[in-house]
């Protein structure tokens, strides 16, 4: 078994250790606590798990859609390229992930700073009102960050194509 679709298994508390799961989509999961021990998972997918506040270090996870959970904190990915933690209104800081592309941190009210990404072509953090600066990300293409209250300036970016902050 590589991939396990268990969308809107609302009464699921655990997901069990399946060493060759490459594949995980446990969204609208509402029982579900943590996720531990996928050593082979690429993509996770538990939007709306509302009760998630533990994902493990998954060291082969590429994309991580973790929006509408209730996680205070985003473990060290090294090989994530995309992530989703929109509506975590929990979450204080997204760490610094080197090969990320793509993120979607919008919704997250208590998160205060996007951290240097190196390679972010994506960038949408509209409503974090706690966020101040965006940092100078070189490689941005699209950046929409509507209604973020607290921030105080948006750097000079020569790439960025699509900015979207009224």
């Amino acid at each position: 078994l590589t991939h396990l679709n268990c969308i809107s298994c609302t009464n699921l508390k655990d997901i069990p250790l399946l060493p060759v799961l490459t594949h995980l989509n446990c969204s609208y999961c509402t029982r579900l606590k943590e996720i531990l021990l996928l050593p082979e998972l690429i993509q996770l997918d538990c939007y709306g798990c509302t009760n998630l506040k533990e994902i493990s270090l998954f060291p082969n996870l590429t994309r991580l859609n973790c929006g509408y959970t209730n996680l205070e904190e985003i473990p060290l990915l090294s090989g994530l390229t995309q992530l989703n933690c929109s509506y975590c209104t929990n979450l204080k800081e997204i760490p610094l992930l080197f090969g990320l592309t793509q993120l979607n941190c919008s919704e997250c009210i208590c998160l205060k700073e996007i951290p240097l990404l190196p390679v972010l072509v994506e960038l949408e953090c509209y409503n974090c009102t706690s966020l101040k600066e965006i940092p100078l990300l070189p490689g941005l293409i699209y950046l929409k960050c509507s209604n973020c209250t607290n921030l105080e300036e948006i750097p000079y970016i020569s790439t960025l194509r699509n900015l979207c902050c009224n």
